[in-house]
């Protein structure tokens, strides 16, 4: 009998009350969020870093790769704008998602992958893309943007749905050299990325 009293006794003061138990759910809770939402923001970073990236070096395998004996021509939303149509239309975004086609190139001598898709790696990701709707490489890799609105930077704009995470695929100086920058905080795909993001990315 004593025994039994005694056992109980000091079960009862080394276990935990229910205040300690709820206060150790909720700290668990909270570091699961915190960890959940940091994962989160780093792989929708990734998937618009994967987008913008793999679209400048298409880009530059079109300027370095060109034929000699026409323009190759970049045409935005080719599902929709045909190369006649492209140089009276006006820099305008559409929603792409995995496997879209965004580009297409003409003439297909220009490169060896003739249209740019979203890529697989993005799966279950929608991305506004804003564009001029055709840019010309020159023999001499030179790039030439054409829209019936262009008064903008020559920038292609990619701002992940449901993110203000926002890129910028820019051509500088008309020579073709293609640079990324970097918008955090976009409110739309209309926002522009800072000059400093483009050394930065």
């Amino acid at each position: 009998m004593k025994i039994q009293n005694f056992y109980k006794r000091s079960c009862i003061g080394n276990g935990f009350t229910l205040l300690e138990i709820i206060i150790a759910i909720s700290v668990i809770t909270l570091i699961s969020a915190v960890s959940f939402d940091a994962s989160s923001r780093s792989l929708n970073r990734s998937r618009v870093n994967a987008v913008a990236i793999e679209l400048a070096a298409w880009f530059q395998t079109i300027r370095t790769s060109g034929v000699d004996t026409a323009f190759c021509s970049v045409i935005f939303n080719p599902d929709q704008v045909t190369l006649a149509l492209a140089p009276a239309s006006a820099a305008a975004s559409m929603v792409f998602r995995r496997g879209n086609r965004v580009y297409s190139v003409e003439p297909a001598g220009c490169s060896v992958q003739p249209d740019f898709r979203v890529p697989n790696s993005v799966e279950g990701s929608t991305f506004t893309i804003w564009s001029s709707p055709l840019f010309q490489f020159t023999q001499r890799g030179n790039v030439i943007q054409t829209a019936s609105n262009l008064s903008v930077n020559n920038d292609v704009r990619i701002l992940m749905g449901g993110t203000r995470l926002l890129r910028c695929v820019r051509t500088f100086d008309s020579v073709g050299l293609f640079r990324i920058g970097s918008n955090s905080d976009a409110v739309g795909v209309g926002a522009d990325c800072a000059a400093t993001s483009f050394n930065r990315f």
